[in-house]
């Protein structure tokens, strides 16, 4: 009989699940020209809506991301143009070239995101489970997260148009269209 418990709590999160993104999908189709973009943390059981008047709002059906008030901070913020996140944290880039970060862990295990916040002149932002790299606008990259792979040798780069981010690499690509990994497997 427990199986079949199991197998009832499980078909019940499913139904949950369709109904909250038939919901969404419903509300975005409505909304869909006040936001400017979407993404997702938690396995997608968070979802966060950047607005075009440059606030954030969010929706989650994660009880521990409830629980942990993991993302409230993401209603505070103001002047927001890209969203970028992973499984645990978001981050924003404000207008003015700053970063806001906030999620799961970020007072404890994940305190290094905290040291994005101090950033200055970045564009564009890439958050992955271990890190989080941004680009400035002089075209060097930042980065603060775990360097166990060498995720730090991007910091060492010029002349970046684009980042993106794993959870052991950051991927840079140059204005020559060279393509740079911080991965060993290049």
């Amino acid at each position: 009989e427990s199986a079949g418990t199991d197998t009832l709590a499980v078909s019940d999160r499913l139904a949950q699940r369709r109904r909250y993104v038939a919901q969404y999908r419903e509300r975005m189709i409505v909304y869909g020209r006040l936001i400017a973009a979407v993404t997702c943390a938690f396995w997608g059981s968070d979802m966060f809506e950047l607005k075009r008047d440059g606030t954030v709002c969010y929706v989650s059906t994660s009880k521990r991301s409830v629980e942990e008030k993991a993302f409230e901070n993401v209603l505070k913020w103001k002047d927001i143009v890209q969203l970028s996140s992973s499984q645990s944290h978001i981050a924003g880039l404000r207008s003015d070239g700053g970063v806001e970060v906030t999620g799961s862990g970020i007072d404890t295990y994940n305190s290094y995101l905290n040291n994005a916040a101090y950033w200055k002149d970045i564009v564009s932002i890439a958050v992955g489970n271990n890190g989080i790299a941004g680009l400035k606008a002089d075209g060097t990259v930042v980065y603060a997260g775990d360097d166990t792979k060498g995720q730090e040798a991007c910091l060492e780069w010029e002349d970046i148009i684009a980042i993106a981010i794993g959870d052991e690499y950051v991927v840079g690509l140059r204005d020559n269209g060279a393509v740079l990994s911080t991965s060993a497997k290049e």
